[in-house]
């Protein structure tokens, strides 16, 4: 009976097999050592650079502007556990031109042709280093069967990806969770992450014309054929809807604050309000914005915590606002 019981397991488990997260070393805690600066992706077990030079940060680092929360790219806690890689997705400059930086694992095992897979991944933009002034779209996560891509060999860039981000992620404060899916048409063995699109086809929002990049901290990178091997994370927003708004800088230091609105709301009449933290309205107004992106100044308001609300028709969305 016994011998009954464990063939019919085998079978059962050969004809409906079982998923799980394909990506090793998802979250980047497993590591050889300690970052101790830039450019220092190989220390992450199961990862490697596929392009350019992508950071590693980690709470271990005592020294070298590695560590986490607080590194050479910005403050920002590990959306799980206590690490996560940064990487460029755009580089704006004659001499650089479609510049990016890309990191890489191969699958724990390949993808099955013509199955469902659910892609996911936590990122979260920065502005505090001497070459950050974009925000951009478009990271993604590329699968492949090329197995030589590395700093000196990226991948050439085909304006596509099979999952990728398709709104600016400017939100310096907190981790977004992004979620897509595709159908496997080949048995791919390798994962990349980053921009795999040309300037060209790439959106970016210009914060500060005298820089020229734009940064993106990453964690969590899944892929399973169950959606629920990817789920969000404990303290981790939900990635943008189209029902949603963003506010860049955020934190503001330079008196004024852009908010991305979605795209139903350009060329429509909106009310917009900013409230201090003691729930008082401190500014009122309504507008119309031409396109996407929406300036408000804040240069009059004192240092600290405020919240921005629109309201369009019976719809209204709240989000927090730091002023420093």
């Amino acid at each position: 009976m016994k011998l009954l019981f464990i063939n019919t397991l085998l079978f059962l488990f050969s004809v409906c097999g079982y998923s799980q997260n394909l990506v090793p070393n998802s979250s980047f805690e497993d590591s050889t050592g300690c970052p101790f600066g830039s450019y220092q992706i190989d220390k992450v077990v199961s990862w490697s650079s596929a392009g350019g030079s992508p950071d590693y940060f980690n709470a271990c680092a005592s020294s070298g502007g590695a560590s986490v929360p607080t590194n050479f790219c910005g403050y920002q806690n590990a959306a799980s556990g206590n690490a996560y890689v940064g990487l460029y997705t755009f580089n704006k400059g004659v001499s650089y031109p479609n510049n990016r930086e890309y990191i890489q694992a191969s699958l724990i095992s390949p993808l099955s042709i013509g199955s469902k897979y659910y892609v996911s991944f936590d990122v979260s933009f920065t502005l505090d280093n001497i070459e950050i002034g974009y925000a951009a779209d478009k990271l993604g996560a590329l699968f492949t069967n090329v197995l030589s891509y590395d700093s000196d060999n990226p991948p050439v860039l085909s304006n596509n990806s099979q999952v990728y981000i398709d709104t600016i992620i400017s939100d310096t404060l907190n981790w977004f969770h992004f979620e897509g899916s595709f159908i496997a048409d080949s048995a791919y063995q390798k994962i990349l992450v980053g921009n795999f699109f040309s300037d060209l086809y790439t959106d970016t929002f210009e914060i500060d014309n005298s820089l020229y990049t734009a940064y993106y901290f990453i964690d969590n990178v899944c892929v399973s054929s169950d959606s629920t091997d990817c789920l969000l994370i404990e303290n981790v927003n939900m990635f943008p809807s189209s029902s949603s708004f963003e506010i860049f800088p955020n934190p503001s230091n330079s008196g004024f604050v852009y908010l991305q609105l979605p795209r139903n709301l350009i060329n429509t009449v909106f009310g917009y309000s900013i409230i201090n933290s003691v729930g008082q309205t401190v500014f009122s107004n309504s507008s119309a914005s031409i396109s996407d992106i929406f300036k408000i100044n804040v240069s009059t308001l004192p240092h600290g915590v405020y919240f921005i609300r629109i309201r369009e028709g019976q719809n209204q969305w709240t989000k927090k606002l730091f002023i420093n």
